[in-house]
């Protein structure tokens, strides 16, 4: 069944957590250290090169698209709030720390999962807003967190929850996973695209001192492709029997210590690391008192529990 706790081969676990940790590093040099502050344009180039990497694998034997792109009209929300998600996390990712990012992107996957469980332990999920509530009063506490970054903490958190909770209960005209990304990318790419055109993207972008910077591009190629491999990486790990929401947040805390080395200050991060650790203690509890549940009464997850895109966009 899937999330039976296992991590899975390592064939698996390690690619998906260093692309999951470069992608990242590589959206941070760009969005803080370059300036590159144009959300717009910087997701609908991944957007753009994604729908690529996908349409490229459908032609493998690993993953299975259908190549058609007409939108189901219900579908429309979905990408809508795909789009808002990706969007803010790009801003949140530029005006906040690594860690402090991966514990927002920790608390929404956790959060998906608990929304999906038929069993659900009120007393854990309590303890999971409670350590919400406690990341926000560190943030406030520490004087770590501008009102900008709480404000797009709070968009991409609740856009993203949203997006899970869409996609696990509507998929109208049989939309499969696979069909659901390609969608969101393509559809994300040409909205993004056209909101630079009419938006001020366009002509601020045109004063970034970075355009002619070789590591500029190479980073923007690295990180859109890594998300579509990361993307096809999901889609493949769901099939199995492992539990992707655990490797999920081994790669956040993976990526939050590393990070100390390269981005910032320790003591920001030393903080925020504590906590991805607390929420992956957390979830851990969970699925103790899950598998206990399993065993006493029969009843475990929805098929195919865990819904939330992990493309690295919501990384930003």
């Amino acid at each position: 069944m899937p999330g039976s706790g296992r991590l899975g081969p390592l064939y698996i676990t390690m690619p998906f957590v260093t692309i999951f940790t470069l992608t990242l590093f590589v959206n941070k040099y760009i969005l803080s250290h370059l300036r590159f502050t144009f959300p717009s344009i910087f997701q609908g180039w991944q957007s753009l090169l994604g729908c690529l990497v996908l349409f490229t694998a459908s032609s493998t034997k690993y993953i299975a698209l259908e190549h058609r792109l007409t939108i189901p009209l219900l579908w429309l929300p979905g990408v809508t709030l795909y789009s808002v998600s990706i969007v803010s996390g790009s801003i949140l990712l530029t005006v906040s720390s690594i860690p402090n990012f991966a514990v927002a992107f920790s608390l929404c996957h956790v959060t998906d999962y608990f929304a999906n469980s038929k069993t659900f332990p009120r007393t854990l999920f309590i303890f999971l807003m409670i350590v919400l509530i406690l990341f926000f009063f560190l943030l406030h506490w520490k004087h770590l967190a501008t009102q900008r970054e709480l404000i797009w903490l709070v968009v991409y958190m609740t856009s993203v929850i949203a997006y899970g909770c869409y996609s696990s209960r509507f998929s109208p005209g049989g939309l499969q996973p696979g069909h659901k990304h390609m969608l969101n990318y393509s559809y994300s790419a040409a909205a993004l695209f056209a909101i630079t055109l009419v938006s001020s993207d366009i002509l601020e972008a045109q004063s970034f001192p970075h355009w002619f910077l070789p590591t500029f591009y190479f980073g923007c190629i690295v990180s859109g492709v890594f998300g579509g491999i990361l993307t096809i990486l999901t889609l493949i790990y769901s099939k199995s029997s492992e539990d992707l929401t655990t490797l999920k947040l081994c790669s956040c805390t993976l990526a939050s210590c590393f990070s100390l080395g390269v981005f910032g200050d320790p003591w920001n991060y030393v903080d925020s690391t504590a906590i991805v650790l607390l929420v992956f203690i957390s979830y851990w509890i969970f699925r103790y008192y899950h598998m206990e549940e399993i065993e006493r009464t029969g009843v475990g997850l929805e098929e195919g529990g865990g819904t939330i895109d992990n493309n690295v966009v919501y990384l930003a």
